[in-house]
């Protein structure tokens, strides 16, 4: 009980990061750890992922420019012979240790510099972190945290490493623009020393994109030693898709868990600094869910949501404090 009150109290009162930086960067630093340690352990418990994403581990550039290649590129002579079961094992491994990387970046690369307790509490709540736990199969976390940490290297000043995770991101998974974009356009917006970085980065990322659709191919063989049945359809399903509009199905999980979590993060970066940034995160967010017009999945796309509502909200909160010449907190 102790933990709620104080949850929500650190969740209602408003204080600069001079006070609270410390503090939310503690409790940040316990919390995201402890929560996704838990995830992970609980998705071990309801099983290895799902077969249908078993292909993308397999796909390889030594057979063409595939889309969706990339990280298979690397995993491919790791699975290759492998009984199903070990392969499920270590593409859950894969899929964890890139989550846990991703949950790095979050909390010494956000959270550290000037942090951001209403903001932390409100990604918490969200189903971003849940559902990378439970599809360890996918490649989100990869492209997640190539695009996450493609906008955090830029705004740091590393702005070469950052237009290489710009390229990667997409051919990771095309996916990968729709979040990678509205944070670039917020490091174009918020941040004048980004600017001319921040336009390259989405130009990359953009002619990587343009590649794949004109250059992928579906015409390659699967490795002799992937195991059988894993591959049935795939290329016609996932790699010849087509441009299709879908409705978004969207359910009381989805509103509760994606939909309020970000209106709670871009109403708290319109308090604390402004309205129209406010209206700005926003506005990034329904780009990154725009993605769900043209692909089905939508539980999985709208999870993507509130890493842009935290992205663009813990950089306006930054941004703006230190136009006001408060002291980061470090």
């Amino acid at each position: 009980m102790h933990a709620v009150s104080w949850s929500v109290r650190l969740l209602l009162r408003d204080r600069t990061p001079r006070h609270a930086a410390g503090e939310a960067e503690g409790a940040a630093a316990l919390a995201l750890p402890g929560l996704i340690f838990a995830l992970l352990a609980g998705r071990w418990v309801m099983g290895l992922p799902a077969l249908c994403h078993v292909p993308y581990w397999y796909l390889s550039y030594t057979e063409g420019f595939i889309r969706r290649a990339f990280v298979g590129t690397f995993t491919t002579p790791l699975l290759v012979g492998r009984p199903l079961s070990q392969v499920l094992a270590m593409i859950a491994v894969f899929g964890g240790a890139a989550t846990l990387v991703l949950l790095a970046a979050l909390t010494f690369g956000a959270v550290r510099r000037g942090g951001f307790d209403a903001l932390s509490l409100a990604f918490l709540f969200s189903n971003a972190l849940p559902w990378l736990a439970r599809d360890l199969g996918t490649l989100d976390p990869f492209f997640v945290l190539a695009s996450f940490g493609a906008f955090l290297l830029i705004e740091r000043g590393y702005a070469a490493i950052g237009l290489a995770l710009c390229v990667i991101a997409p051919l990771i998974h095309e996916g990968a623009l729709f979040l990678l974009l509205p944070l670039l356009g917020g490091l174009f917006v918020l941040r004048r020393d980004c600017r001319l970085a921040a336009f390259a980065g989405g130009t990359a990322a953009g002619l990587a994109a343009l590649a794949l659709w004109l250059f992928s191919t579906t015409n390659f063989a699967w490795p002799a030693g992937m195991p059988t049945g894993v591959a049935d359809n795939f290329v016609q399903w996932e790699l010849g898709q087509g441009f299709h509009y879908f409705a978004p199905r969207m359910t009381a999980g989805i509103v509760v868990f994606s939909v309020l979590p970000c209106l709670a993060m871009a109403a708290v970066a319109a308090r604390r600094a402004g309205l129209l940034i406010g209206i700005g995160v926003l506005a990034g967010v329904l780009f990154t869910w725009s993605v769900a017009l043209i692909a089905i999945d939508t539980a999985r796309i709208f999870a993507w949501g509130p890493f842009t509502a935290l992205g663009l909200a813990a950089l306006a909160q930054r941004s703006f404090y230190a136009g006001r010449g408060a002291p980061a907190a470090d």
